[in-house]
């Protein structure tokens, strides 16, 4: 009865904990990688708009976020996640405008003014935009690398930090830099040393606390794009005076989606170490990286799921040259080698 009871217990500490994860979302959820869209509602003559009801609609999966304009026609959204949004505004008097199409990356903050036309609320001025928007208030040099270059763009084993060095300022491990020699691959921002940036995971700190790399390389099927500061960021960052990674995952949408990969690279193609004895043959180098990913909904328009995997086996052979003692040497005679023999310190003898 007595392990029956601290069962039982532990099952509802853990229901109370989910519970609270699933009701209390704002506590967890990090709020520096959401984008930001403000701007003026005004009619034809330039008069501002007030009170005016604004719907921001994220397409892939329908999650709604509502804000209204002040006495001057300003309003704001401050915290939407990256995608692709249908923003509405309508209120009494005017057509109801809607504007489609507007990619928002991660932590992007852009102006979107709108003047809407005097009429019956239920006729639309509807206006489709994929051209880039403006960010008027931005101040930090960097750039945002999305999903085309991630999915489009070939990269040794699949490292998406590989895709920083398309910016200016941003540059690999110098040869012999402990950067180089730990960890799979590093680079180094603006001069800054290789362990001189920081990561970030979905808004979480992801630095190794040893190598002070990324800590958690998530598969590049699981990311839906990550930006690299390199100068002048926000003082939201801080901590380190490199540049700044801030990655964002994909997330579940209404619609399945999914991949599945293998990579693979054998000894057939390699040639030998010149080194090695010829009779060795090549040394063996068998290379497998290979994973899979699926999102998709769970309450349609309300829960969604993403999952990813990714495994690497890699088995090869390698080539070292070293001095071992020759036969004579392991009998105590060093009459015959290069150095000197050894003393004996107690009686100077060799």
């Amino acid at each position: 009865m007595f392990v029956f009871g601290k069962f039982m217990k532990t099952i509802g500490y853990c229901f109370l904990f989910l519970l609270i994860m699933h009701t209390c979302p704002a506590l967890v959820y990090s709020q520096i990688q959401d984008a930001t869209v403000r701007g003026q509602l005004t009619d034809p003559s330039g008069s501002a708009l007030e009170d005016v009801q604004l719907t921001a609609v994220h397409e892939a999966t329908q999650s709604v976020y509502r804000t209204r304009s002040g006495p001057d026609g300003e309003y704001a959204f401050l915290t939407l996640p990256p995608g692709t949004y249908r923003f509405e505004a309508e209120t009494d008097g005017f057509k109801k405008y809607v504007q489609a199409g507007i990619r928002l990356s991660i932590r992007q903050s852009i102006r979107l003014d709108i003047s809407m036309e005097p009429g019956a609320p239920d006729h639309e001025v509807f206006v489709y935009s994929k051209t880039a928007m403006v960010e008027p208030d931005a101040m930090n040099a960097g750039a945002v690398i999305g999903n085309r270059y991630i999915n489009n763009l070939p990269f040794d084993n699949q490292n998406f930090l590989l895709l920083s060095l398309l910016l200016p300022g941003t540059a690999p491990s110098a040869q012999g830099s402990p950067g180089s020699v730990r960890g799979e691959f590093s680079i180094n921002i603006n001069g800054a040393r290789e362990d001189s940036n920081n990561f970030i995971l979905d808004g979480v700190f992801n630095n190794d606390p040893k190598l002070n790399s990324a800590a958690i390389n998530p598969p590049v099927d699981a990311i839906e794009e990550f930006e690299v500061l390199t100068s002048t960021y926000d003082a939201e960052f801080g901590r380190s005076g490199g540049g700044q990674v801030n990655i964002a995952l994909k997330s579940g949408t209404n619609r399945f989606h999914g991949t599945a990969y293998e990579y693979f690279r054998n000894a057939s193609l390699n040639a030998r170490n010149y080194f090695s004895n010829p009779e060795d043959g090549k040394p063996r180098h068998q290379h497998n990286q290979f994973g899979l990913s699926l999102g998709g909904p769970i309450a349609r328009d309300r829960t969604f799921f993403f999952a990813d995997y990714e495994g690497r086996r890699i088995r090869k052979g390698i080539t070292y040259l070293t001095n071992v003692p020759t036969e004579q040497e392991r009998q105590g005679n060093f009459s015959q080698s290069i150095f000197p023999a050894p003393i004996d310190p107690f009686t100077q003898a060799p």
